[in-house]
């Protein structure tokens, strides 16, 4: 059985060390973005997250990327939360 072992959220621009479980088989499962709409359709933008786990925190580092808009390059986004899943996967082999 995979277990949920943790969570956390992230606002659109934060750096986070998030201290783990102290479990040796764990994965992650990140999620969230950011995107634009205004009253000329829906214009969209990324956002580079890099997660790295050293020791027992996982580390999470934001770099704003451009819009894809050139348009749009000096709009606000709406931006929304970032979501990641802590997960057990000790037992991995029993739910294959």
């Amino acid at each position: 059985m995979l277990k949920i072992v943790g969570y956390f959220i992230a606002s659109w621009k934060e750096d986070i060390d998030y201290q783990l479980p102290n479990i040796k088989d764990l994965a992650f499962v990140f999620g969230g973005g950011m995107g634009g709409i205004w009253e000329d359709g829906f214009e969209g933008a990324w956002m580079d997250t890099f997660i790295k786990r050293v020791g027992n925190t996982l580390q999470v580092r934001y770099k704003e990327a451009v819009l894809w808009s050139t348009g749009s390059a000096n709009r606000d986004l709406s931006r929304f939360p970032s979501t990641c899943l802590i997960i057990d996967v000790s037992d991995i082999k029993k739910v294959l």
